[in-house]
């Protein structure tokens, strides 16, 4: 067992009509010596293979492995936006999951940033690739609840379902905003999502671009609402429950949707002096603007970010099928997002409505 080689991230580029393929590669015994405070560095080495189709490229790299590669313990899979553009997410996709090692729960992310760029980034502390956003997303999912991670099987149901959006965690590499005394260390980021259509990449959302979409999550365990008003800072209400309802109407052959979400938090911070129905008021308008935002950015890509056209095929199949197009997608349009209901929760007010005067004379 020692001596095969396990891979534990796999990303996948397409340049000059090729299929690039990199696998990352760890070292057991590394990560072992790890827990025992070795100061050997514990990164991982990085494979390349090349071929016309992902299969040839898979081939390529068992040529100058110098070892039997096992797949079982893959945790991540990064797609490179070009791939996904140029040649579609099927492909990759028929040829991992026919494979008997490879199992339906690895994390699915794709990138604008180079491949080879973000399996080569390593976690501070010179902790190993293992304990980093590509194996473990949920640890800074359940902290910050922003973007959310998605793994392989959920990916592929999405695929394959009517009237839910096929998106991807987009991540990205920051290189100034974590260093020691001798030099910065590039760290992974997710920063947005990838829209898909037809299996094929159609855009992106930045982080700024999906504020919306965390409301329509099944899983939000912390969300962050900070409010101000001409750049001063007012409130940081800190969200730990949500609920939210759609509600598919026809109007006169017209299809539209009423959504209703509900949320509950906490006042983190508050820096002016206002009431708790103020920040209510205030964040509500703030989500409701978000997620009128959201959808906005992804109606441009044709892409229904919310998956309302689901809530229709599940409480009326055939009204669903007589406003699907010839793609088999729903055509929405502005007005079909017709009504946004925000109530909001404040489960603790906090103790001080002032910054605290005790520590200053």
């Amino acid at each position: 067992m020692e001596h095969m080689f396990y891979v534990h991230a796999i990303g996948v580029d397409y340049q000059d009509g090729k299929y690039v393929i990199y696998a990352q590669v760890l070292n057991p015994m590394a990560i072992a010596k790890e827990s025992a405070k070795s100061e050997e560095k514990t990164g991982a080495w990085i494979g390349m293979g090349v071929g016309l189709s992902f299969d040839e490229a898979v081939q390529n790299l068992y040529a100058t492995t110098q070892r039997r590669v096992y797949w079982g313990h893959m945790d991540a899979i990064v797609l490179s936006e070009t791939v996904l553009a140029q040649k579609g997410v099927q492909e990759v996709l028929d040829d991992l999951t026919r494979y008997h090692e490879i199992r339906y729960t690895p994390w699915m992310f794709c990138t604008n940033t180079p491949v080879s760029k973000v399996l080569t980034a390593e976690p501070i502390l010179e902790s190993s690739p293992v304990y980093s956003v590509l194996s473990d997303p949920n640890e800074v999912y359940n902290q910050s609840s922003f973007i959310k991670p998605l793994r392989l099987h959920r990916f592929i149901v999405n695929l394959q379902e009517p009237g839910r959006p096929s998106i991807l965690t987009e991540i990205s590499v920051t290189e100034n905003q974590w260093y020691d005394a001798k030099t910065t260390h590039p760290e992974i980021k997710m920063s947005g999502y990838g829209l898909l259509r037809g299996g094929k990449l159609v855009g992106r959302l930045s982080d700024d671009e999906a504020t919306g979409l965390r409301w329509f999550l099944p899983y939000l365990p912390r969300a962050i609402v900070t409010l101000d008003r001409r750049g001063d800072s007012i409130a940081t209400v800190v969200f730990n429950s949500h609920r939210y309802r759609v509600r598919p109407v026809i109007i006169r052959g017209s299809l539209k949707f009423d959504v209703q979400v509900k949320v509950g938090g906490v006042i983190d911070q508050m820096g002016q002096s206002v009431s708790e129905a103020q920040v209510k008021s205030m964040v509500a308008q703030k989500i409701e603007k978000d997620i009128r935002k959201t959808y906005d950015k992804g109606l441009r890509f044709g892409v229904d970010i919310y998956s309302l056209a689901d809530s229709l095929y599940r409480r009326n199949p055939k009204a669903f099928h007589r406003f699907v197009t010839n793609d088999g997608h729903v055509k929405l349009s502005e007005d079909s997002l017709q009504r946004i209901q925000v109530e909001v929760t404040i489960k603790d007010a906090g103790k001080l409505t002032k910054p605290a005067t005790r520590f200053t004379s």
